[in-house]
């Protein structure tokens, strides 16, 4: 699984989206501090998700005041050097979280709804896709009933902690992706664990030959 891509609130990116593209600020030099940059994709994203939500005029301008000043308020956070990386990382948890808060404020009932009904969307087309890619993987490592149970065993409590992970508003966005990867790490190792030495390396010779054709693809 790819990072999760991303465990950053589905449930507001719309609105977060709007204005983002002249909200980029300076980065700080500290490693491991990185801030997700805007591009044709992010556009097109923001586009589609406002006109989902049928955001109107007046919050697409409120909107893009409460990035402006999310924005001054990060790039000023970045300039300041006699704080050490501990505050640098409480105070832009809490500039997230205001401006969380903030944007939330922003959306009607109706809209708030249409966010939540994708969100279920999501998440029920992801376990469709999930119990699809397993019962590839039984026919193709010959996986076992006893095999399956205990994957998809695991698979759940990943979603379960994930999500804990994602919900947690005590955590930043850069602890947050901590620990995801932490997780997902954990995960990956626990799977493979469930396989024989057979299976392990049928599952290493399937990915060299994908890869193999995806690069001749090229």
């Amino acid at each position: 699984m790819k990072k999760m891509k991303k465990i950053i609130s589905l449930a507001l990116s719309a609105v977060f989206m709007i204005g983002i593209a002249a909200a980029q600020p300076e980065k700080r030099q500290y490693p491991g501090i990185k801030e997700k940059h805007g591009g044709a994709h992010m556009n097109q994203h923001k586009g589609k998700m406002a006109e989902h939500l049928n955001l109107s005029e007046e919050q697409k301008k409120q909107a893009r005041s409460i990035s402006e000043n999310y924005r001054k308020q990060v790039t000023e956070l970045k300039k300041n050097d006699n704080i050490t990386m501990g505050e640098y990382k409480n105070q832009m948890s809490s500039l997230q979280k205001d401006r969380k808060r903030k944007m939330e404020a922003l959306l009607t009932s109706e809209q708030k709804a249409k966010i939540a009904e994708g969100k279920k969307k999501m998440q029920e087309n992801a376990q469709v896709h999930a119990a699809a890619r397993l019962e590839r993987m039984k026919l193709n490592l010959g996986l076992k009933d006893e095999q399956v149970a205990k994957i998809k065993k695991q698979q759940e409590t990943f979603r379960s902690k994930a999500k804990a992970i994602h919900e947690n508003e005590s955590l930043s966005q850069e602890q947050k992706k901590e620990q995801m990867k932490s997780l997902a790490k954990e995960h990956k190792e626990n799977f493979k664990s469930l396989l024989t030495k057979e299976q392990l390396e049928k599952m290493e010779s399937k990915k060299r030959e994908f890869k193999g054709k995806r690069e001749e693809a090229k």
